[in-house]
């Protein structure tokens, strides 16, 4: 069943007009499937340009403030567990205003 009025909820769309299967989203849990259901509604919204460059900065900074918090702002000890060089770090905290 379809969502009554004008929006439509990616959860509420038959898998194949999602150009998934059943199958394939049950394998996803946790934040995958929280990812994907974004990703899925941004595309139903016809959003589809610059996904990525949403996504990609959004969880960056948040690889780089757990890594932060864990090494209690130790940034060489961060970029090592990132894998990135320390300089790499500098830079994305620099740009992404972290």
């Amino acid at each position: 069943m379809m969502a009554s009025g004008r929006d439509i909820h990616a959860r509420l769309a038959p898998p194949e007009l999602l150009n998934t299967t059943p199958e394939k989203n049950a394998a996803e849990t946790g934040w995958e499937a929280l990812l994907r259901n974004w990703i899925d509604q941004q595309l139903l919204r016809g959003n589809e340009a610059e996904i990525a460059k949403q996504i990609i900065p959004a969880v960056e900074s948040i690889l780089i403030k757990a890594a932060l918090n864990f090494t209690h702002g130790k940034r060489h000890e961060a970029a090592i567990l990132l894998g990135y060089g320390r300089n790499t770090l500098t830079r994305k905290i620099q740009e992404l205003g972290i």
